[in-house]
């Protein structure tokens, strides 16, 4: 669907889990789509985050820049006064635009993996700089992407960023096809 809304010249925002802790309803990797006009493809909750997703992805494309959120519903008074989602974890999601105008390589590392059954992994900085910025390995090729370009993630990379006060903090995981039964 992201691939069709493309063609017909639809901007979209990737929403992608990057770190959890404690019961969540996704774990990192999960992600959604919204287009442009909010209409979206996927969930990363019951429900009762994703209007706050869809907002993100807005600013996303708004700024045409990497936006980040947490959603910690860990606490006794989010079950009474917050999302009321049920779960008592903690969720960093962040949302990157996509332009229908240019080539965004995690977006389409993504859908390739996804449609070819074959595993993703995935390393994006969290803080920073890079922030958003990362890159992706399928089947060993190296795909960079964002601001930075990925050219930080090797560790002597990441040491030298920290003594530069550069990003420290990155999310690493795997991305799995979904099921074909």
């Amino acid at each position: 669907m992201a691939r069709r809304w493309l063609a017909q010249g639809r901007d979209l925002a990737l929403v992608l889990v990057v770190d959890t802790e404690g019961s969540t309803y996704r774990k990192p990797g999960a992600f959604l789509v919204v287009q442009d006009d909010g209409i979206r493809r996927g969930a990363l909750s019951g429900g009762c985050l994703e209007p706050d997703i869809v907002a993100l992805a807005g600013k996303a494309l708004e700024t045409d820049a990497a936006q980040f959120a947490e959603f910690d519903t860990r606490a006794d008074d989010d079950l009474l006064f917050g999302s009321g989602s049920g779960c008592r974890g903690r969720m960093r999601v962040l949302a990157l635009p996509v332009r229908s105008r240019r080539r965004e390589p995690l977006f389409h590392a993504i859908v390739d993996a996804m449609s070819s059954g074959r595993v993703l992994r995935v390393v994006i900085a969290l803080d920073g700089p890079q922030a958003g910025g990362g890159a992706a390995c399928d089947d060993g090729r190296l795909i960079a992407f964002g601001s930075g370009s990925g050219r930080d993630l090797d560790e002597p990379g990441v040491e030298n960023a920290a003594h530069a006060g550069r990003p420290t903090q990155h999310a690493m995981f795997d991305m799995l096809p979904p099921l074909r039964l």
